[in-house]
């Protein structure tokens, strides 16, 4: 009994972190002063970051997973870890420790 609770209790949690994972996949943006911020984030785990709005774009790229309530981008440390304050379709909170404040992405896409 106690084997196929645990069973119950693996799936229940794995599936909420495959449907957040599901609701992050799709292009984001941010506008910063007169700069904008786009983030695509791939069903395959990988993310293309661009800003704009400093003469020629900056673009950066790398693996991204959701670990617990935040995100996880890039494969050798140190990692960007964002906790997820709220993520919906419309909508990507996330707080930025090293900055201490929480930023919000538009889905464009």
């Amino acid at each position: 009994m106690r084997v196929g609770f645990c069973l119950i209790i693996v799936s229940v949690l794995t599936s909420c972190g495959r449907a957040g994972e599901s609701k992050l996949v799709g292009t984001r943006t941010i506008p910063i002063g007169d700069a904008k911020t786009y983030i695509t984030y791939k069903p395959d785990h990988t993310c293309v970051m661009t800003t704009e709005g400093y003469g020629e774009s900056i673009t950066a790229t790398g693996p991204w997973h959701i670990e617990g309530r935040e995100i996880v981008i890039g494969s050798k440390d140190p990692k960007v870890r964002d906790r997820i304050v709220k993520l919906t379709e419309a909508e990507l909170e996330i707080f930025d420790a090293s900055q201490n404040r929480v930023f919000t992405y538009r889905r464009v896409k």
